[in-house]
């Protein structure tokens, strides 16, 4: 039997101005580095939605060899798109925590965040990321590069070795047509404008459908729950994955309760075994 704490936490602003000369990394072992949901909008789902996923992972013991893969756990967070229930007055609200933020501004947030840690700490590709609703979409579009980003915008980052996509978000205009109630346009126009043509360009599993290649030395879980009320069965489909990991609880709930989301980190984890590079770069 063995244990596992957290040794030490700290809190960074990023940007993809800043450099860090001298990383330290633990060669051969991976990061596990999330991306949090909320429909792009919702401030009040932030990097913070990981920690009972981090708790999970401490506290049960039939995950030691995953955790003894773990070099350190990280949680992103990104400027959001307007949120109807949540307005904001311009004139007394600081520009810095402004809530305007219009694709690619989350995608490039998230972008400039890996960009940091990969700088700070030197882990290069050893690590996976992990994504619920719309941040398992932004995990895979970090991936996909220019077809999600024009290139005079985009931010280069190593790719990781594994993605695990939680309740995802991964086909824009196949989740409207299964989801008629207005609030699923309003949200995604409200983050990429009102043109169809953006939804597609943006949806991760129109562009792997036209170009498999980013997605080809990574590897992919999924989980998805019959219990979800938001996200339908259709968005795991539409990644043409056959094997998906079938979860318990609503929506949110994967994420409040911790347990079921740390079961897909698991087995990103337990999948890219052996694939971490044993040194740093």
């Amino acid at each position: 039997m063995s244990t596992f704490t957290v040794e030490e936490r700290a809190q960074y602003a990023y940007g993809c101005e800043q450099t860090h000369p001298h990383p330290t990394c633990s060669p051969g072992k991976l990061w596990v580095i999330y991306i949090h949901g909320g429909a792009w909008r919702d401030p009040t789902i932030t990097q913070t939605s990981f920690e009972p996923t981090i708790t999970s992972l401490s506290n049960n013991t039939d995950y030691d060899f995953a955790l003894s893969t773990i070099a350190a756990f990280a949680s992103l967070d990104y400027r959001l798109s307007p949120h109807p229930s949540h307005p904001q007055d311009t004139k007394t609200t600081p520009v810095s925590e402004l809530r305007n933020a219009r694709h690619p501004d989350h995608i490039l947030d998230v972008k400039s965040g890996l960009r940091f840690l990969q700088d700070k700490f030197g882990f290069g590709s050893n690590y996976v990321l992990v994504g619920h609703s719309c941040g398992a979409t932004l995990a895979l579009q970090a991936v996909l590069g220019p077809s999600m980003v024009e290139p005079a915008e985009d931010i280069v980052v190593k790719s990781p070795k594994g993605i695990a996509g939680v309740c995802g978000i991964y086909d824009i205009p196949l989740m409207l047509e299964t989801n008629s109630h207005p609030a699923y346009r309003g949200f995604v126009a409200g983050a990429f404008g009102d043109e169809a043509v953006s939804w597609k360009n943006v949806s991760p599993a129109v562009q792997l459908k036209k170009d498999p290649r980013p997605m080809e030395a990574i590897v992919l879980s999924l989980g998805y729950s019959l219990d979800d009320e938001l996200i339908d069965e259709p968005q795991v489909g539409s990644l043409g994955k056959k094997e998906v990991l079938v979860l318990k609880g609503a929506h949110d709930e994967i994420w409040q309760g911790g347990a079921e989301l740390a079961k897909v980190v698991v087995d990103v984890i337990w999948r890219t075994k052996g694939t971490s590079d044993t040194t740093c770069r």
